[in-house]
């Protein structure tokens, strides 16, 4: 059984899978599935799974600049004052992750709550 965490960090990889994406948009979108299935995640566990991701390989941080052409990976997770000006994206590990079966997925293939889904244990 999935935990509270396990969610969470799903719906970090949904966020980042399709582009890069700073932690503020990380955050919308992880309310806004969160609010759907009512969850809520603070900011700090949000920034903790984003923290876990890269430590598994399955997300990269970037710095993203107009003079960074290509966009400059970072190898370590940036402290809580610099995260605001790092991108994430998922790695193919992780698009292979969050693509595989996952029966905890409160959502059905139209994206709609699943009648038998049950929120995770903490």
């Amino acid at each position: 059984m999935a935990t509270r965490f396990d969610l969470l960090s799903r719906f970090v990889l949904d966020a980042i899978c399709d582009d890069y994406e700073n932690l503020a948009e990380v955050s919308k979108h992880v309310g806004g599935l969160g609010q759907r299935c009512g969850l809520t995640f603070e900011s700090g566990e949000i920034i903790r799974a984003l923290g876990d991701l890269m430590d598994r390989g399955l997300a990269r941080g970037f710095l993203l600049t107009p003079t960074s052409k290509p966009p400059k990976k970072v190898d370590r997770f940036p402290g809580e004052k610099e995260i605001g000006k790092y991108y994430f994206l998922v790695t193919q590990r992780g698009m292979d992750l969050q693509l595989a079966p996952y029966d905890e997925w409160p959502f059905d293939d139209e994206t709609v709550l699943r009648r038998d889904w049950c929120a995770p244990a903490e």
